[in-house]
């Protein structure tokens, strides 16, 4: 038993001694310029933003190595962001609620409701205007 474990302590021994490769060395540097830049961009750069930043520092780097180290390192990278959606301010023009939640009338004719649809036709579009009756649910004009 003893021999077997003296040759896997050698074997780990061996392996320990045994030089990095490479591409392991040049990535451990990829990341540590990847995260300065991420950093020095409010963390909000992607890949495609960082792989440009690094090819104008004048390193050669792709975009799916620049992806696939953030992905390694646990670096977050931030979809778009959907833009702000202006809010329109309600005109001036618009008529007052005259029934105020009052939906109880018992008298014909005395209360219309309208609508403006817009239909879209190949010549363009067509405005529909309905008014309806708002007790007996006829349509007026």
């Amino acid at each position: 038993m003893w021999r077997l474990l003296a040759e896997v302590k050698s074997r780990f021994y061996k392996w320990f001694a045994f030089p990095r490769p490479r591409r392991e060395l040049e990535n451990e540097s990829d990341v540590v310029e990847i995260k300065k830049h991420f950093s020095d961009n409010h963390e909000t750069y992607g890949s495609p933003r960082i792989t440009i930043d690094l090819n104008e520092a004048r390193f050669s780097i792709s975009e799916n190595l620049v992806a696939r180290l953030m992905k390694q390192s646990k670096i977050p990278s931030f979809g778009k962001y959907s833009r702000y959606q202006k809010k329109f301010p309600v005109p001036d023009n618009t008529s007052k609620n005259k029934l105020k939640q009052e939906f109880s009338i018992k008298e014909i004719n005395k209360v219309g409701v309208a609508d403006i649809p817009q239909i879209q036709k190949c010549e363009g579009w067509l405005y529909l205007s309905i008014v309806q009756d708002f007790e007996s649910r006829r349509i007026v004009g």
